[in-house]
């Protein structure tokens, strides 16, 4: 039981980094150039396929403020 807690905690944990990455870029003051834009897709694309390809059928929803 321990081996599968820490897969998924591998899992998740690697998923939430994932995505800090993408939140850290977009959620900044500071000017988006087409270097950094170009940075945040290739952060977006990993991110999902990342979470595509472990996650299966789980869903990212999306809440409105």
């Amino acid at each position: 039981m321990e081996e599968q807690a820490q897969v998924v905690a591998n899992k998740y944990g690697r998923a939430l980094l994932l995505f800090a990455k993408c939140h850290n870029s977009f959620n900044s003051s500071l000017y988006f150039d087409d270097a950094a834009l170009s940075t945040l897709l290739c952060d977006i694309d990993t991110f999902v396929s990342y979470y595509r390809g472990t996650m299966g059928s789980t869903f990212i929803s999306s809440y409105t403020c």
